[in-house]
């Protein structure tokens, strides 16, 4: 869960005088008689495991802080940062860890504001005009460049008088995504405005992962409106930050080289002791011999009516959406290929440390689950291991993903992603029209959802699922050399079907629950009756050949 919902439940329990700390292990709460009501109850219940891992977390970093770096003219990249520049050279023009983002703009736009707003928001950020070089001897490091030689500026256009807006905006964020990245010169953030009505505009960003991820990017546009605001108002700038990305890298550095995470690393180095399972799913083409990340999506809606009864089963077990979305997954693949253990990947925000939550930057941090599967067991008791499972993970989520492959040492297969093939996450659940990135009186600002089919794919595959307000939507992103739409298609399918069947028993083995659809049976009802047919025709030919002989 999110570091800003925890501050939220606490928020709450501060306003009703609720005061919760941590007993060893336990969360201990005190509150007045009649205070904690069944509502709020359910609230500190639901949240359990999250508010201990953010209180011990909180204990844990009160000695612990992020002092600036000395000024250099060059600094350390943290963990994240240097696998994806040793993946930019081994594959140079690669478009898929580029970020894309767009709002659409209603009312009163003064494009010189934002355009002034642009450049507050890169000088108060670091990041934002970083770039990667190579030292003579072969380390990469990140050079902070001033705001000046930023190299940013604001594309526009005015679609006005085109009939076709909507694909011309799809065309031309198609083209800036597929323009990859020189990381050694800026900059590495893009943006074009297009105006397409006379009160209308559409801003597209994209940045390249290293300097950024999702929550970096909602920080962005806050903070760009904020500029924007002041801008248009003559108010003062927002106050600086007290630390920067590269302050975060070179801490994180001393970290890993003083023992700061070693009780992280042991307990990672724990889950991969007997080795590394491998997924052995069939795919519909060979694997190439080195991974690729030509990609494609599908989406499915899941209906509210299994969702419900999924959030009211995960919440009895004492645990989440996620950790429930997360087993259904688990299953599937499981009777997919008869596997009884599995590695799934997931993203945690990587902000634990209270000075990180205002940053920009690539924090979030991938972290590998190891998910044994006893196919006697129903569902409700997979969910009572994977809160286990999840507990400890986000308890150590702070060690890099990175520095864990580095550490195992395996033999790299280099057809595929380390230690795991999927990956699982469930995004923020505030509904899309809610989402605003900023409103004043002349100006309206909400995420507009982008007409972009993505054809990249990090993983194997990817599900990804976000709460709407009818359920859920799912979207699988696949990898497009090694599946075809097809047979993504019929997954979403079975997992939808999977979940149904679960919830209707979740006591009884999940090795045994169907997940074919019903003109699925039916097809292979009528394959198995022709099949049959003609083994009975056979039969009868060969006995008269017999007989005639």
């Amino acid at each position: 869960m999110a570091t800003t919902a925890i501050k939220n439940i606490l928020d709450t329990l501060r306003a009703r005088n609720v005061r919760i700390s941590l007993n060893g292990e336990r969360l201990q709460v005190e509150a007045a008689r009649g205070i904690i009501d069944e509502q709020l109850r359910q609230l500190i219940k639901d949240n359990k495991e999250a508010l201990i891992a953010y209180i011990r977390q909180v204990v844990r970093q009160e000695d612990i802080t992020i002092q600036p770096a000395p000024m250099a003219t060059s600094y350390p990249l943290s963990s994240s940062q240097r696998r994806l520049w040793i993946l930019s050279q081994l594959e140079a023009g690669d478009t898929a860890y580029h970020i894309a983002v767009g709002y659409r703009f209603e009312g009163t736009l003064v494009v010189q504001a934002l355009e002034k707003a642009f450049q507050r928001l890169i000088e108060r950020h670091e990041i934002l005009r970083t770039v990667f070089r190579v030292q003579e001897d072969g380390e990469p490091v990140q050079v902070v460049l001033p705001a000046a030689h930023s190299g940013f500026s604001l594309l526009q256009d005015d679609l006005r008088d085109r009939h076709d807006k909507d694909e011309e905006i799809r065309k031309r964020l198609n083209e800036t995504l597929m323009v990859p990245f020189l990381l050694t010169t800026p900059p590495l953030l893009r943006a074009g405005l297009y105006r397409t009505d006379d009160d209308q505009w559409t801003l597209l960003a994209v940045i390249h992962h290293i300097i950024s991820d999702a929550w970096s990017m909602n920080i962005l546009m806050q903070e760009l409106m904020q500029f924007y605001f002041a801008e248009s108002n003559s108010v003062p700038a927002a106050t600086p930050l007290k630390i920067q990305y590269k302050d975060y890298a070179s801490w994180q550095q001393q970290q890993l080289l003083h023992g700061g995470f070693d009780e992280h690393r042991a307990y990672w180095l724990s889950q991969f002791e007997q080795g590394v399972p491998v997924l052995r799913l069939r795919g519909d083409r060979p694997r190439p011999e080195t991974k690729t990340y030509h990609g494609g999506t599908v989406r499915k809606e899941i209906s509210h009516r299994l969702i419900q009864p999924l959030k009211t089963l995960t919440q009895e077990s004492g645990t989440t959406l996620f950790a429930g979305l997360l087993a259904i997954v688990q299953v599937l693949l499981s009777r997919y290929t008869g596997q009884r253990e599995t590695v799934l990947g997931t993203l945690v925000a990587g902000r634990t440390h209270v000075d990180l939550e205002d940053q920009i930057g690539f924090y979030v941090n991938t972290i590998a689950l190891r998910l044994p599967l006893d196919a006697e067991n129903g569902f409700r008791q997979l969910l009572a291991g994977m809160k286990q499972t999840l507990s400890g993970a986000y308890k150590y989520q702070d060690y890099p993903f990175d520095e864990l492959v580095k550490t195992l040492g395996a033999a790299r297969d280099a057809s595929r992603h380390p230690l795991f093939d999927v990956l699982v996450v469930l995004q923020d659940a505030t509904p899309l029209a809610e989402k605003k990135a900023g409103v004043t009186d002349q100006l309206n600002v909400t995420l507009y959802d982008l007409p972009l089919a993505p054809n990249t794919s990090k993983f194997d595959l990817s599900f990804d699922f976000v709460e709407t307000a009818t359920g859920l939507m799912l979207t699988i992103e696949y990898n497009s050399d090694i599946y075809l739409p097809a047979s993504i298609y019929r997954m979403g399918d079975h997992l939808e079907k999977l979940l149904e069947v679960l919830l209707q028993s979740p006591d009884h083995a999940v090795g045994k629950a169907d997940y074919l659809t019903e003109n699925e049976k039916q097809a292979l009802i009528a394959q198995a009756g022709h099949a049959a047919a003609d083994y009975f025709m056979a039969k009868q030919q060969i006995q008269l050949a017999e007989t005639a002989g």
